[in-house]
């Protein structure tokens, strides 16, 4: 096989890698920036997990709801929204007072959900990658599981 045809196949590997690579790969587990939060006390660790805890939530009642689960779908878009209104308000609290552009609170909220619906379409889209795999949204989903367990706080 020639130099050509073997940059060729590499050249294949990597963009198919790239292509099939889910963005969720790149994001650190929930617990970790709940760790990093309470060692900084920053509250851009908190408006980042209103986001993150938002959109699985998001995910979870979308998911949850599809399958007729009322009462499920009930309290999972109630997490969203209680993560949610924390991202919101943490903006606030690192905004600062003085610039002119400031946010008002209902704009400040929407562009919260835009983000968190993002981050729920990462979710939605590994949770059915999941089924197809596994017969499962999350059960054998160590990630999802764990952000799970870390977002209930």
């Amino acid at each position: 096989m020639g130099t050509f045809s073997r940059s060729l196949i590499l050249i294949m590997l990597l963009i198919s890698t790239a292509a099939n690579s889910d963005p969720m790969d790149n994001w650190k587990p929930v617990d970790n920036v709940l760790r990093e939060f309470v060692e900084s006390k920053d509250w851009v660790h908190v408006e980042y997990l209103g986001i993150r805890c938002g959109g699985l939530y998001l995910a979870l009642s979308a998911a949850f709801i599809k399958r007729g689960a009322t009462q499920q779908f009930n309290t999972y878009i109630s997490m969203a929204n209680s993560w949610m209104l924390k991202s919101a308000k943490a903006q606030e609290l690192i905004e600062n007072p003085n610039l002119p552009n400031k946010l008002s609170e209902e704009e400040r909220i929407k562009a919260t959900i835009g983000r968190a619906n993002q981050i729920s379409n990462s979710y939605i889209k590994r949770m059915e990658d999941n089924f197809m795999r596994y017969g499962s949204m999350f059960m054998e989903d160590d990630f999802i599981k764990n952000d799970m367990i870390a977002c209930k706080i």
